[in-house]
């Protein structure tokens, strides 16, 4: 019966034990879980330029009130990528109070249609304070084409770079011949079918025929089989042509 009594009184005593706890694990928690017991006092932002560290700090704000352990992380990065700038946004917890926000902006690549912006995934943006001052080509054509455009850009400017030349406006005109300027002020009519192989006939020739000319030549017209048509800009007051 003594035996008996023992053993109740350890169950009763492993019980109670076990009780206090999980009851103390419970008021820990919740009293870590307090904003006022571990506050962010510390956002960090990398990533972007000063002049955008204040926006980033206003739209956390709001949610600094949660404290270390119970901020929405998620939450915060889906307020920070709703701006068009921010391609995606990492929200991190550095122990014990602080708050790691890394941004990746978007690469953006060209202007569109002379209102919107084009990142490096053909994604157009309205045009906003991070494209100020930016000197990206030019781009123009069909809402749908923004990808097609863009692929002709990177192909072309490609080719060009042996030249040291590149893109600044390029388009498709209304009989979807292609048309583009480049940063030396040349005019290009390629027009629409094998549009990098005319580019490429006339990368080739341009040491020859443009580079040691003392004439400048403004508009070249590609869409020839075998040639290039060429005006001339002015010499001794008169404009030339040639082919």
């Amino acid at each position: 019966m003594e035996e008996q009594s023992k053993s109740a009184w350890k169950l009763y005593a492993w019980i109670i034990s076990t009780v206090l706890v999980i009851a103390a694990f419970f008021f820990i928690v919740h009293q870590a879980r307090k904003p006022s017991t571990l506050p962010i006092k510390r956002v960090q932002v990398l990533g972007v330029s000063s002049q955008y560290q204040n926006q980033i700090e206003q739209t956390v704000k709001p949610y600094l009130n949660k404290g270390f352990l119970t901020i929405h992380l998620k939450q915060i990065q889906q307020a920070l990528e709703q701006f068009d700038w921010i391609a995606t946004a990492q929200v991190q917890r550095i122990w014990p109070n602080q708050l790691l926000i890394i941004v990746q902006p978007q690469k953006l690549v060209a202007f569109w249609n002379g209102d919107k912006v084009l990142n490096n995934y053909a994604e157009s943006f309205p045009l906003g304070e991070l494209t100020a001052g930016n000197n990206l080509p030019q781009l123009a054509g069909p809402s749908g084409d923004r990808l097609k455009v863009l692929s002709m850009l990177q192909q072309g400017d490609a080719i060009l770079e042996a030249l040291s030349l590149y893109i600044t406006q390029l388009h498709p005109n209304l009989d979807n011949d292609w048309q583009m300027t480049l940063n030396n002020g040349m005019n290009l009519q390629i027009g629409e079918h094998q549009p990098l192989t005319r580019l490429q006939r006339f990368v080739t020739v341009y040491p020859k025929v443009f580079a040691t000319s003392k004439k400048a030549a403004k508009n070249i017209d590609l869409r020839y089989p075998n040639g290039m048509a060429v005006r001339w800009g002015k010499l001794n007051g008169k404009k030339t042509t040639g082919t």
